[in-house]
This record gives structure tokens, sequence and C-alpha cells, in this order.
């Protein structure tokens, strides 16, 4: 009876403790959603300067954030580079991120971030992807040393903006000229990824509360659509019923 007990507690206790580790791998409600923007979005002359903003909004506390920024450089210069450090001196961090984490950021693009650092490699390595599309990135680390509070952004706000200048005139920006890919995104099932949003599970800054992956990231612009934006491809989706239809309509076509 005791032997019965025993394996019976085991048992319980197994089953708890997936039970928890399973709820604590569901990060998908805490969601972090990046908007991007521009001061300037129509009707840009040769040479005109605009700024890009990236605004960000969370439902739960900062522990580090990776943000890649990619744009068109047969359409646009960015502005402000330096070949010395710090290379963060093209970036103008904001807010209370800007405050309360060690930031830096890099203009140069590194080949590993095309060949490495993305779900997508085969694309993104082509020579022809790389010479197009550049990649901005910036990065917010906690450090308890400047701050020991991490930040939660429950509305909209701006963490970074840069500048970029027109190679031509350009009548509209679209999606496809800035944007943020989910390629670069940090998952589970990819590690190397170099977007993400670690949530910190605690009041204060601490190495043991920091929760890597499994949150929900989005992002999203306030330019138009374009149908050739590499980050979002068009994709046709139908109904249960949609399909029924299509089978019975078209179906007589597989017979020919």
């Amino acid at each position: 009876m005791k032997k019965i007990i025993s394996v019976l507690l085991a048992v319980l206790c197994l089953v708890s403790v997936l039970s928890v580790a399973s709820f604590a791998a569901d990060e998908s409600a805490n969601k972090a959603e990046f908007t991007v923007t521009a001061d300037k979005t129509k009707n840009i002359a040769k040479n005109d300067t605009i700024k890009v903003s990236i605004k960000l909004k969370t439902n739960y506390k900062i522990y580090v954030v990776g943000l890649p920024v990619i744009y068109d450089s047969t359409k646009f210069t960015l502005l402000d580079t330096s070949e010395s450090p710090p290379l963060k001196s093209f970036l103008t961090f904001s807010g209370t991120m800007a405050s309360s984490y060690v930031t830096n950021g890099n203009w140069k693009s590194p080949t590993e971030l095309y060949t490495e650092r993305n779900s997508n490699p085969s694309y993104w390595s082509q020579s022809s992807v790389m010479n197009k599309y550049k990649i901005v990135t910036a990065t917010w680390t906690a450090d308890s040393s400047k701050s020991n509070n991490p930040v939660t952004l429950n509305s909209d706000t701006v963490i970074v903006s840069f500048k970029l200048k027109a190679k031509s005139a350009i009548s509209a920006i679209t999606d496809g000229d800035v944007f943020i890919s989910n390629d670069f995104k940090k998952t589970s099932s990819f590690a190397g990824g170099v977007w993400y949003v670690g949530r910190c599970a605690g009041e204060h800054i601490s190495d043991a509360k920091f929760v890597s992956v499994g949150q929900t990231l989005t992002a999203k612009s306030t330019f138009t659509s374009s149908p050739d934006d590499p980050a979002e491809p068009a994709r046709v989706s139908y109904t249960w019923w949609q399909w029924i239809i299509i089978i019975f309509l078209f179906g007589w076509i597989w017979y020919i």
C-alpha cells in the first residue's frame, strides 16, 4: 500500500512540475508591438531628409530589446554614420528606455545578419538582396547599475529614431522601403534572431528573472502597402466553405 501511495505521489509531483513548466513556457499573452513611422511619407524630393522613428508598446516589463530595421539603400542613404566608435552615433534613443537601459546600435549591416541571424537565409543572403537592403540595429540592455526598475511601455512610445536622405524623388514611402521583417525574429526554434523583447518576470532587474523567448512580437508601419514587400509576402487563404465551392466548380479540371 505504501509503495502504491509513493508511486501516486511521484506521479502527482511529475504532473505538477510539467504543468508549471508548460505554463511558464507559454509567453504568448505577453505582447510587444512595434510601429515604424516617418515625419514625411509623401512627395519626397531628391536629397530630402526624413526622420524614421520606431514606437514600442508592451504589456510586460522589458529586460532587453533587439531591433533590426531594414531600409532600401537604392532609395535612401543613412545619415550621421561614423566609422569610429560609438557606432550608435547615428541613432537617437528616446524616453524612459533611453534613460533606464544601456543602449547601442550598428549601421554597417554585417554579413552574418544576412547569412545567419535570420530564419530565411536563402533569401537574405542573395547578393542582390544584400546590396539593396541595409539593416540598422539597435539594442537596449538592462543594467542594475543604471536602473533596477524594468520599464513597461503601456502606450505607443518612440524609443529610437534615425535619418535617411532620399537618393531621388519618391512619391510615397511604402512598407517595402523601411520595415521590420519577421524573418529576424528570435523564437524558441530559432535562437539566432536579432529581433526580440525579453521579459523581466519580476519587479526588479535580475538575470534570474529574464525570460528570453516566447513573447508575441508584431510590427506594423504607417506607410502604404507594397506588393513586393519581402517582409510580408501576399498569401491567399480560403475558408472551408470557399474550398468546397472551388472544388465543386473547378474539380472537373483535374480530370482533363
